[in-house]
């Protein structure tokens, strides 16, 4: 994109167009179609992104719920800005654009990180103010409860059509998961989770968070969503770190105010070995036959060390 065509975007939000920097940007790049870092005559630094047309009502949404958290009192959070018309995504021609807040971070050393505490405090910390800040009522805009045992049962019957060899490696897994949570699971707390937190959409500072990003698959789901989300991304990337001062800290830090309910603490290992079948559908829709074999093995792992796992993770409350 040229300076002109960029200097005329950014007049939706009132914005000088300065120049383009060449900056690392965090978060997954499929999350838009295109997305870049300019600098405004003001000095503010913005990422621009353009999003798919089906993108447009969850991107306005995601930008209203943002700011409600935000006026909420939750920090740590990247709000998109408003055009000059007051609205969260802007056309320009026939693309559609947002825009939002640039922050600086440090780089994870991976996957050393996996063993650092205090990040683990800092996480549990975030989850905790934004628990606060949905809990007078959940942002407007949200979904329907998110069942994870429903995914599964839709990703088994696709299996069966189009990869019987995985459905048959994960086919105990899925029965053990039913055996032991399919009463439980709907009976659970519901609260309004981030959707896919895990240390990758984390910016992060020297000691702490700058900005937690890709809001994408927020909304209401069972307590233990982002929790479990995040442990089981930790142990793919390291499978020490379930039992690891990172894993630890966070629990810690969850248990003094008691975040999830007995219940769900009881069953954080299925919920844990749940949401990972979440992850293998989306490496088959990739079709990353090694992240899929990698995935299969990590889902065995998981139900092999279950016992040690919830022994381990069994932290007092309060």
């Amino acid at each position: 994109m040229d300076h002109a065509e960029l200097e005329e975007i950014l007049k939706a939000w009132g914005l000088g167009f300065r120049r383009r920097e060449e900056l690392p940007i965090a978060g997954s790049p499929e999350r838009c179609l295109f997305r870049l870092v300019v600098e405004a005559i003001n000095g503010g630094r913005f990422v621009l992104e353009r999003i798919a047309p089906g993108q447009l009502s969850r991107r306005t949404v995601m930008g209203a719920v943002l700011r409600a958290l935000r006026e909420r009192g939750l920090g740590r959070i990247q709000v998109y800005l408003t055009d000059t018309q007051g609205q969260y995504v802007t056309r320009h021609g026939t693309d559609l654009w947002q825009i939002s807040p640039y922050a600086e971070g440090i780089p994870l050393s991976r996957p050393e990180y996996t063993l650092d505490g205090w990040r683990g405090s800092v996480l549990a910390d975030f989850l905790i103010d934004l628990k606060k800040a949905a809990a007078p009522g959940l942002p407007p805009g949200d979904r329907e409860p998110f069942s994870i045992l429903h995914f599964i049962d839709e990703l088994q019957e696709r299996l069966e059509r189009h990869d019987p060899a995985v459905l048959e490696e994960t086919a105990k897994i899925i029965r053990f998961l039913r055996r032991e949570f399919g009463d439980v699971h709907d009976h659970l707390p519901v609260i309004f989770c981030h959707g896919d937190l895990h240390p990758l959409n984390v910016i992060w500072s020297s000691d702490g968070i700058a900005c937690v990003i890709d809001w994408e698959f927020m909304g209401c789901k069972p307590e233990f969503y982002d929790a479990a989300n995040l442990i089981g991304c930790i142990g793919m990337e390291n499978p020490g770190g379930l039992t690891g001062p990172l894993v630890r800290d966070f629990l810690l830090g969850l248990n003094k105010v008691e975040f999830l309910s007995p219940l769900s603490r009881q069953y954080l290992v299925e919920a844990v070995i749940a949401l990972r079948f979440a992850w293998l559908s989306e490496w088959l829709r990739k079709g990353d036959r090694e992240m899929v074999d990698l995935e299969v093995v990590y889902l065995k792992l998981l139900r092999k060390h279950a016992g040690v796992l919830r022994e381990t993770w069994r932290f007092p409350a309060g």
